[in-house]
């Protein structure tokens, strides 16, 4: 049974590293880095970031963003905001829909936000975000790795 889905707070040091570690294993984002980042947790960057906690153990996190690593590669998207960014979940409780929860929680709290659209790109997890209405908007190769750029409208989704 998942415990709250719930807003990482800057002070929590066992999430923090836990989430460098896992950011770090999966797309080599340096552990200090991320820890940094997520502790100045200032808006112009993160706007929050969420955490899954599965009795009382950290299983998932995600966020929505104004900075991504993708805009480093493409500056075009420098002015594209806000972006759902580093969702995962722990390969131990993956394909049990414990991601696309997540999502539709970001999903709901960035629309009560007043966003009109918000953005993610994945190299890996497409098919769920189709599964979720989420739309392409554009298909390129970052640093050799074919991604896929998608957007959400709430006007044309519901969430139900």
């Amino acid at each position: 049974m998942l415990d709250e889905i719930q807003e990482l707070k800057s002070t929590d040091r066992n999430s923090l590293l836990t989430i460098s570690q896992w950011y770090y294993r999966e797309w080599k984002i340096p552990v200090e880095q991320t820890i940094r980042r997520l502790e100045e947790h200032n808006h112009e960057d993160i706007i929050f970031q969420l955490i899954v906690k599965k009795e009382n153990k950290l299983i998932a996190t995600g966020g929505l963003y104004n900075q991504v690593g993708i805009q480093l590669v493409y500056p075009k998207f420098r002015e594209i905001k806000p972006w759902i960014a580093l969702l995962y979940t722990e390969p131990s409780h993956r394909n049990q829909g414990i991601g696309s929860s997540l999502l539709k929680q970001i999903e709901q709290k960035s629309f009560s936000m007043g966003y009109s659209q918000i953005y993610l790109f994945t190299l890996s997890a497409e098919s769920l975000y189709r599964r979720q209405e989420w739309r392409e908007v554009e298909r390129l190769i970052v640093k050799g790795n074919d991604t896929v750029i998608m957007k959400k409208n709430p006007l044309i989704h519901s969430f139900s």
